[in-house]
């Protein structure tokens, strides 16, 4: 906002606050969105228009499960592998199981992605965790 715009706000506040306010806010709203490239714009609107299908609903839901999963058990396979580690045979089969864990994990949750695809997980976790 330049000085003149400022003068003339400032004028318009003395006589009518209300209507002030309202340019106020129609002026943080268009600074808002002119920061925004117009790529970014374009992404914006066209995932307004992306449709999920409830397969894609399932998928999602199948892909956070698979990573909330494969991350718990491999923090316990791990915290297994660091307390039973004096135990020779039981370490060399942790460490086994802790890499198998983490291959299923991550092959499960790529295919559960590539099902649902990552507009509909974009989706289903902005509706749980604001995003900045």
């Amino acid at each position: 906002m330049n000085d003149n715009q400022k003068e003339r706000l400032l004028k318009i506040a003395e006589t009518n606050p209300e209507l002030a306010k309202d340019v106020v806010d129609i002026l943080k709203q268009e600074f808002q969105q002119s920061n925004e490239p117009i790529a970014v714009k374009m992404v914006k609107s066209e995932e307004d228009k992306i449709e999920i299908t409830v397969e894609q609903k399932r998928y999602a839901t199948k892909y956070i499960a698979t990573i909330v999963i494969g991350v718990l058990f491999s923090f316990i396979l791990g915290i297994i592998t660091i307390v039973g580690s004096i135990y020779d045979d039981r370490f060399i089969i942790m460490i086994f199981a802790v890499f198998g864990l983490i291959v299923i994990v991550i092959f499960s949750s790529w295919y559960f992605g590539y099902k649902a695809g990552m507009p509909t997980i974009k989706s289903f976790l902005s509706r749980h965790f604001k995003w900045s």
